[in-house]
């Protein structure tokens, strides 16, 4: 099960983890992580949410967790929603839950689900394939209506409430849509892959082919290698397209190109939606754009981070606080043939990506998968072997008391 944190297109590596139910919590004591400043070190305090045990691993999983301390947890075939801190509100959602995604803002919950259906690639079969929307605060769902192709993603405006949604149909371009807030009077946007909504629902991103033409000659490839996988028994080739990133107004307008960053694998809006984080498939860094003053000659960069010294090096899963002000991102270390992760590093960095600090450091042993909370803390979901090679898993709230000293 996928730890649902890295939105990541084609990302160099897959953080897969198993996860089980909650055993208690209680608190640690004040702990200290070592950094590399010469004159200032993180003071962090460690508060235990969550233990699953590696036997309660054996049927429960956790699917994900937002800003807003929700968690969605799955018992055996049946999906819940919880609260960090009263684990007794629970609810459950509709069963067979795949790619779950929280809005910005927490009130709602965009996810797929298939019954007497399969998976068939990056496409589903239309058959008992399903797309809803869960509202968090009156715990009610809207069913999205499936027409002619399977829905795959969606996300919903914390303004309007309107919904954005994804279509494949096989031999065809991806369709994005929006529709109202009670998943009626859908409109055909655009073709392309669909981003997010900004978090005051102004904006939201579509990747698109920068040029059509290659999409037709790909699609052709892939149809003709599929035909020879089957008379002789050959892999197919995969789509090897140039996109771009395209700003639309909540109106569904085309606004702006993101023209010099081609094939990006992540994005990420800041929560005041003036700024975004964006890495292109080949680039070092990840780069901060100043949205808020684009001009249709372009955005203008204002920092970036996390640049790789070495090749087994890797930058991944950055996260805004929820002011704005600071990044969260993890640095991965690996062996020579990039089979076994040998650390990982949490780091800290300014809005600009002027500076920043190492927060704390995991052996081979343990995982760590960190995310702002709403209340400036951070939230890890930390996977450990124990003395028995067995995974365990906690979740962990983090306070940083000198946050704002080490970011002077």
């Amino acid at each position: 099960m996928k730890i649902i944190m890295n939105e990541e297109l084609g990302t160099k590596k897959v953080f897969v983890a198993f996860f089980k139910s909650m055993l208690f919590c209680y608190a640690f004591p004040l702990i200290t992580f070592s950094q590399d400043t010469t004159h200032l070190t993180p003071i962090v305090h460690e508060q235990e949410l969550l233990h699953y045990s590696p036997y309660d691993l054996q049927t429960k999983d956790i699917i994900a967790i937002s800003p807003q301390r929700q968690i969605i947890t799955r018992e055996g075939n049946k999906f819940f929603l919880q609260n960090a801190d009263v684990l007794t509100d629970k609810t459950q959602l509709i069963s067979a839950i795949t790619s779950p995604r929280f809005s910005s803002n927490g009130n709602y919950i965009a996810y797929s689900a298939f019954q007497n259906g399969m998976m068939v690639g990056m496409f589903a079969r239309e058959e008992g394939y399903f797309f809803y929307v869960f509202d968090t605060r009156f715990r009610k769902t809207v069913n999205i209506p499936n027409y002619d192709s399977a829905i795959v993603r969606g996300d919903v405006s914390t303004r309007s409430e309107f919904i954005l949604y994804q279509t494949n149909h096989h031999g065809e371009l991806p369709k994005v849509f929006l529709a109202e807030p009670n998943g009626e009077h859908p409109r055909y946007i655009t073709d392309g892959l669909l981003g997010d909504w900004s978090p005051n629902g102004s904006w939201f991103t579509v990747l698109k082919p920068k040029f059509y033409g290659d999409w037709e000659s790909q699609n052709r490839k892939e149809q003709d290698s599929v035909v020879q996988q089957f008379l002789n028994k050959r892999k197919p080739n995969s789509f090897d397209l140039t996109w771009r990133v395209w700003v639309y107004n909540s109106l569904g307008d085309p606004y702006y190109e993101l023209s010099k960053y081609d094939s990006p694998r992540f994005i990420s809006w800041s929560p005041n939606s003036d700024k975004l984080i964006l890495r292109s498939y080949n680039d070092d860094d990840f780069h901060i754009l100043n949205i808020k003053d684009a001009t249709l000659s372009g955005v203008k960069e204002i920092g970036k981070f996390g640049y790789e010294s070495n090749k087994n090096e890797e930058t991944h899963d950055p996260r805004w606080s929820l002011d704005g002000k600071n990044i969260l991102y993890v640095k991965s270390y690996w062996n020579e043939d990039d089979s076994h992760c040998l650390k990982n590093e949490t780091w800290v960095c300014n809005a600009e990506g002027s500076k920043s600090f190492k927060l704390s450091e995991t052996d081979e042993r343990t995982t760590e998968y960190p995310l702002w909370s709403k209340d400036g803390t951070i939230l890890l979901i930390r996977e450990r072997l124990n003395l028995s090679d067995q995974v365990e898993l906690y979740v962990v709230e983090q306070t940083i008391t000198n946050l704002d000293e080490l970011l002077k």
